[in-house]
């Protein structure tokens, strides 16, 4: 497809007003736009005005003309037309948040000195700030490519040295993405070098961290920028450049001038280190290495640049710490090796292929014997990284670490689908049980895995509903009640018809294991589809009474709410008020069971009352809910 070339109106001999725009003719209910003074004339302007009814009309982004023309406009006839209309030159509109004068606009986008000037000489005050404590100068020096708006500024009485609410100058934000021209200006007029924001970050700092011209460096240097100097967070310049800056002449630069290569951070992270993590340019970790920079280094954690680029970087970068000797199966304090940081973390598959070229070992473990591809299958979202770290003899269907299939790993923790089910295409087996709390992989979906696509996945893919976990024989539908915080994973398993009035092999149905989710939602959405609150399991227990010893009251409340009984006993006679009398922890479970008609007088089997239990509860028995248990035996 030819790109089109816009032409402006005027070249084409369009009617209307400013490059074929026409005055704004004002509407009801509708603010103009009033970008037609950004190229008005100055007579232009003016007949605009008596359209409008006022020099002070707001338009779109509740804008003014003078606003429009300040920011914008290269005439300054235009703004004088506009003052002498009558316009308000201290009249503020919003701008990303803060309210911003005609001059403020000027200074940060208007490269035209002249429209600036003519603002000033109207009177616009240079000195004063916005709520965030930015000036004038402040806006110039960051946004304006003109060193000229800079010095008429300055020449006007704007403070050089005057700092935000961070402690920022303007000599720190010239730095960030201006030239050197401009940093120039600003040095030439007086501006501290090594000035310290709040964070204790310098202007050559904020040079390496974002400037794209390693020129800016060399003039803060040439000026007696501080090249050692560290902030809150012990970076230095270099340090800063190397992690974040993508071009490598800025990293350069500061080498040159005597940076230290091998100062670390308050985590123990050298220049290297933050470039292997975070810069994705390999250009930047081989200035470093060629400097001589240790690639063997390692942080607070024993975590190497390999570490730390194969956790977070690409493949590029990881290929040039090998090639400058970095160990590939170094071990980190936790034992992880590069391989095992990008198996769980890297969404850059080939990061695995180049690690594994270099001989990392893929069966090397960590200490609960997990594996690099057990680990992937459990938390990377990309199903090819499975693919990078299978060997050609890998059993996909073996038990791992924690006695885990890479199925079970999957369906448990990784909330990508797609990753359960290219293992089951790669031969996973959904019947295989693993040998911890969460069984198949239906279960440990059930369980563990707050997306429900994940659930659904395996239901369509084969999964078994009537799978059954652990001694006391949890369904899926148990398993979610009890564990997993997502209301929706209940909702799918009872939409595929489990029961949550069925028991286990004890009779304790989803909705008691409910009672001890931390999120009501749960047990909510299991008391809709039962209907009632107190099925009885085969001790005569019902969720109330599971629910009474909970230090969390809200699935109390929501079973007294729903209509369950607080009288309802046990095969040895206890009610919810004697189990929370006799083992609870929350004094408000008394409270609200006596609130709600519990009978204090019920004994249980031994003929001991709620009030001769709560005497022996050490959590309770000084409370206000005993003497109020107390009161009401009485």
């Amino acid at each position: 497809m030819r790109a089109t070339i816009l032409v402006p109106a005027l070249m084409l001999g369009l009617p209307g007003g400013a490059f074929g725009m026409d005055c704004p003719a004002p509407t009801s209910g509708t603010p103009p736009d009033l970008s037609y003074f950004a190229r008005a004339s100055a007579d232009e302007a003016t007949a605009c005005l008596a359209t409008l009814g006022s020099a002070d009309r707001r338009g779109l982004g509740d804008l003014t003309p003078l606003a429009v023309a300040a920011r914008s406009s290269h005439d300054p006839a235009v703004i004088v037309a506009l003052l002498k209309a009558g316009a308000a030159i201290e009249a503020t509109v919003p701008q990303f948040g803060e309210p911003v004068t005609p001059l403020d606009l000027a200074a940060r986008y208007n490269p035209d000195a002249d429209v600036l000037q003519t603002l000033i000489d109207a009177g616009a005050k240079v000195d004063t700030s916005d709520s965030t404590g930015q000036t004038p100068l402040m806006l110039a020096a960051y946004g304006n490519m003109n060193p000229e708006v800079v010095r008429r500024l300055i020449a006007a009485g704007a403070p050089v040295g005057a700092q935000d609410a961070k402690g920022i100058t303007a000599l720190h934000l010239a730095a960030i993405k201006n030239s050197a021209g401009m940093v120039k200006t600003l040095l030439a007029a007086g501006a501290a070098v090594d000035a310290r924001s709040k964070r204790g970050t310098t202007p050559l700092m904020n040079a390496a961290w974002r400037n794209p011209d390693p020129e800016v460096a060399r003039t803060l240097l040439a000026a007696g920028a501080d090249i050692a100097a560290v902030d809150s967070t012990g970076y230095t310049a270099l340090m800063t450049a190397a992690r974040y800056n993508p071009d490598a002449g800025m990293v350069h630069v500061l080498i040159v001038a005597g940076a230290k290569l091998d100062t670390a951070d308050l985590a123990g992270h050298t220049a290297l280190m933050l470039a292997a993590a975070e810069n994705a340019n390999p250009e930047v970790v081989r200035r470093l290495v060629a400097a001589g920079a240790q690639v063997g280094a390692v942080d607070a954690k024993d975590n190497t640049a390999l570490h730390l680029a194969a956790t977070n970087n690409g493949a590029a970068v990881v290929q040039a710490l090998l090639q400058a000797g970095a160990t590939v199966d170094a071990r980190a304090d936790d034992r992880s090796t590069p391989l095992i940081e990008a198996a769980w973390s890297s969404t850059d598959p080939e990061v695995a292929r180049v690690l594994l070229a270099a001989g990392a070992d893929p069966a090397a473990v960590m200490p609960s014997g997990d594996t690099a591809l057990l680990l992937a299958a459990w938390h990377n979202s990309d199903p090819a990284m499975i693919d990078a770290l299978a060997q050609p003899d890998t059993n996909f269907n073996a038990l791992i670490g924690r006695d885990l299939t890479l199925l079970i790993a999957a369906a448990g923790r990784n909330e990508n689908p797609a990753v359960a089910l290219h293992l089951i295409a790669r031969g996973a087996f959904l019947s295989v049980r693993g040998r911890d709390l969460e069984g198949t992989p239906l279960l440990a979906a059930a369980r563990s895995n707050r997306n429900p696509a994940v659930l659904v996945a395996l239901l369509a893919a084969g999964a078994d509903l009537g799978d059954v976990s652990g001694t006391v024989k949890m369904t899926a539908l148990m398993e979610a009640a009890s564990y997993n915080e997502n209301p929706m994973v209940a909702e799918v398993l009872l939409s595929k018809g489990l029961d949550p009035l069925a028991g286990n092999d004890v009779g304790i149905t989803a909705l008691h294991w409910a009672t001890d989710n931390p999120n009501p939602a749960v047990l909510r959405t299991l008391l809709t589809a039962a209907g009632k609150p107190d099925p009885v399991d085969d001790f005569g227990r019902t969720p109330l009474h599971f629910a009474a010893t909970e230090p969390t009251l809200d699935a109390l409340r929501i079973l007294l709410d729903a209509g369950a009984s607080a009288n309802a006993r046990t095969r040895k006679g206890e009610t919810a008020l004697f189990l929370a009398a006799q083992s609870g922890t929350a004094p408000e479970a008394v409270t609200l069971l006596l609130a709600a008609g519990a009978d204090p007088g019920l004994p249980d089997v031994k003929g001991r009352l709620p009030v001769d239990v709560i005497a022996l509860n050490p959590a309770l028995r000084n409370t206000d809910a005993a003497r109020q248990l107390d009161a009401a035996t009485q």
